[in-house]
């Protein structure tokens, strides 16, 4: 079998090096580069390259993090206008590349951010299979997909799948805590925290979680917004929530720490700890969700997430469906048997076990044999 990585050269193109030189297959990296002056041979294809969605989520990630420089139209226009000539470019240079060299699969990171958007378009043009990474869902783990990442993923969405198994019996590494980026200043301590409280923990503002499986929440601020309007609709006054900021994302949300006296930021305090003491988690469709539940704790979801099962979280696509979510969610019980097994199985069956930083001989045959399709979980999924 013929395995082709595509990477930027980025920490992932180191990790594929590693993969390449380790795996027992015929397997190569593809650093992303220039354009091929051969590749215009191929103009027949451009009918299959959609780069419309692509383009928008794209600026939709550039307003996130560039918000000045990109409230102008006309900026926004240039860029797009740039963009769609070098991602067309990028298209043709794939498709030449992949007549080439032939591969039996391509592997990308994430597969819903460019440049790699563009790979995995060229990819099914040639009707080429495409396996897509990703950190892991549980802790200290790594996902490698056949058919996408997070909501994409090809985990089954149907809770009798979990309920009818029975358990591996592999166990869920402790959580870490998520390190700050390098540019966040440091927090101030939090006085205190209140006595009953939601957690509400912010999103990385541009990641594909937040503009492509968030369909009504698509800012921070709007996540802030929407939470205290369903806390003020609630029947009873007692309930603050706590917000505690990514600390993967440089800039802080200031604007915020005062704008409501229900709610306190505390960005020093560990996820884990106000995780334990929260009557529940709302969360658009993070992993800290997923965190929540093998800690015992209950989940709403407001976006779409993999792990958004009926009788596992609750699910609120809409404000007034948050505020219902939400006054339901102090009585209501969760189905602990399909945590218990979902989580079982997400560990044991469907993850590649280690964080891919930290690969190690069992990491690297994981990766082998489910590229080759024969563990565990290829076997299901394709019966």
């Amino acid at each position: 079998m013929r395995i082709l990585f595509v990477s930027r050269n980025s920490s992932h193109a180191k990790y594929y090096r590693k993969l390449v030189a380790k795996l027992n297959l015929d397997a190569q990296l593809h650093v992303t580069g220039w354009p091929r002056l051969g590749a215009l041979q191929h103009l027949n294809r451009l009918p299959d390259f959609d780069s419309k969605e692509m383009l928008e989520h794209h600026l939709l990630r550039k307003k996130a993090r560039h918000p000045k420089l990109f409230s102008s139209n006309l900026v926004c226009r240039l860029f797009c206008g740039y963009l769609k000539a070098i991602e067309t470019l990028r298209f043709l240079k794939f498709i030449d590349l992949f007549q080439a060299e032939q591969p039996d699969k391509v592997v990308v990171w994430n597969g819903k951010k460019l440049p790699n958007q563009t790979v995995v378009c060229a990819a099914e043009s040639l009707n080429i299979p495409v396996m897509f990474f990703e950190n892991g869902l549980v802790p200290n783990t790594t996902c490698l997909d056949p058919k996408g990442v997070n909501y994409l993923s090809s985990l089954p969405k149907s809770p009798s799948f979990y309920l009818e198994r029975e358990l591996t019996g592999v166990a869920l590494a402790t959580i870490e805590q998520a390190k700050n980026h390098k540019k966040r200043l440091a927090d101030n301590p939090t006085e205190s925290l209140p006595e009953e409280y939601i957690f509400v923990p912010f999103q990385v503002p541009n990641d594909t979680q937040v503009v492509v499986h968030s369909p009504w929440i698509k800012t921070m601020e709007q996540l802030f917004d929407e939470v205290m309007k369903a806390v003020d609709a609630l029947p009873y006054s007692n309930l603050n929530v706590v917000f505690k900021e990514h600390p993967n994302w440089p800039k802080k949300f200031t604007h915020l720490h005062n704008a409501h006296v229900k709610a306190v930021f505390a960005n020093n305090v560990k996820a884990t700890e106000l995780i334990q003491n929260a009557k529940a988690t709302i969360t658009i469709n993070s992993t800290v969700g997923l965190e929540t539940l093998q800690l015992g704790g209950k989940v709403i979801t407001l976006g779409k997430a993999c792990y958004a099962l009926p009788g596992m979280v609750l699910a609120a696509s809409s404000a007034d469906q948050l505020v219902e979510q939400l006054s339901a969610v102090m009585e209501w019980q969760p189905n602990t048997h399909l945590i218990e097994r979902f989580l079982d199985y997400v560990n044991g069956v469907y993850a590649i076990p280690q964080a891919w930083r930290r690969a190690d001989k069992h990491h690297i045959q994981a990766i082998e044999n489910r590229l080759l399709g024969c563990d565990e979980f290829s076997t299901q999924i394709n019966r």
